[in-house]
């Protein structure tokens, strides 16, 4: 995934928070690193609460969204 995708995940995640009222403590951390996701699953100990998808998954109780940067299928839609 090229840095300018990752910056304006970041930049969405961070407005899309804002905007439907989630605090600055409770906003999760966005991770693009397959090693680093499975280390804070490990920490986390519980994967039940993961939301799985083809792009990803989103982990409630480790506050964590998992985006896959591998797949290709992203397209940018303006």
């Amino acid at each position: 995934m090229k840095i300018r995708d990752k910056e304006r995940l970041c930049n969405d995640l961070i407005r899309i928070c804002d905007q439907i009222g989630i605090i600055p403590d409770e906003i999760p951390h966005l991770v693009f690193d397959r090693k680093r996701y499975n280390e804070i699953r490990k920490d986390d100990g519980c994967s039940r609460n993961a939301v799985r998808d083809s792009s990803g998954e989103c982990n409630i109780s480790a506050k964590t969204i998992f985006v896959d940067g591998r797949k290709n299928e992203y397209q940018y839609v303006e």
